[in-house]
């Protein structure tokens, strides 16, 4: 008996030429499985001429965009993974750019949490190579004592580091109402987080670690004094410091 996967195959013309010839040849044997055959075909030609014939632009359109689409996004993607080193470069200094010409336009910018960040527990001296930095913060330690009485104020060791790449010291203060902090960066540092005091608009509060800021400029350095006191206390030192009072 002839197998009925060999019919379908014989209709579909899928058999070569050799297999073609012995199924024929088998049919002249087997009256069932030429009635098969037959049925077969009958029926594939009542499909081909039964078979609506439709065509939508619209569907066809859209998947010529969808494929367009995908050979966009792989020439896309080639691009981006054959030169992703050179826009990666090229971004970077875009950005070093960008931040060095805001930093000629307005001096640099920071928030007072980032003093807590540099001169945290993890705050070293100066090492050898730093001696040179040492000798111009000295000026500042005898600038502050002139400025302060030092009946009034015990003045600690300080610290040294950099604040958004500037120079800048941090000495701790005492006085009879509890401890200050001074800080004193070399160079204008502009503070985002800050606003003018009401009774001295070149001075600027602020509160870093829980503490009040009061922030000013002079000449080409920024300083800031914090405490746990009230703002007008700490604005009389600091008016006291930069010689305004």
């Amino acid at each position: 008996m002839t197998d009925s996967k060999q019919l379908h195959a014989l209709a579909d013309e899928e058999l070569t030429p050799a297999e073609a010839s012995v199924v024929r040849e088998s049919l002249k044997h087997d009256p069932q499985a030429a009635a098969e055959y037959s049925a077969i075909l009958n029926l594939k030609d009542i499909v081909r001429s039964n078979a609506l014939q439709h065509s939508d632009e619209e569907a066809w359109k859209a998947c010529v965009r969808r494929l367009d689409g995908i050979d966009k996004t792989r020439r896309v993607e080639g691009f981006v993974g054959r030169y992703a080193w050179a826009l990666c470069g090229a971004m970077f200094l875009f950005i070093l750019s960008g931040r060095a010409a805001m930093r000629n336009v307005e001096g640099d910018a920071g928030r007072t949490a980032d003093f807590a960040r540099v001169f945290g527990g993890s705050s070293r001296p100066l090492s050898e190579q730093k001696q040179a930095e040492a000798k111009m913060y000295s000026s500042l330690l005898e600038a502050v004592r002139s400025s302060l009485n030092k009946d009034e104020i015990e003045i600690g060791q300080g610290q040294f580091g950099y604040v958004r790449d500037l120079p800048a010291a941090r000495f701790p203060l005492r006085d009879r109402r509890g401890d200050l902090m001074l800080t004193q960066i070399q160079g204008t540092l502009t503070l985002e987080d800050t606003a003018p005091l009401s009774d001295n608009p070149s001075m600027e509060a602020s509160v870093s670690e829980r503490a009040n800021c009061v922030v000013w400029h002079q000449g080409n350095q920024t300083w800031i004094l914090s405490g746990s006191r009230r703002l007008t206390s700490l604005s009389k030192v600091a008016e006291r410091l930069s010689g305004t009072q």
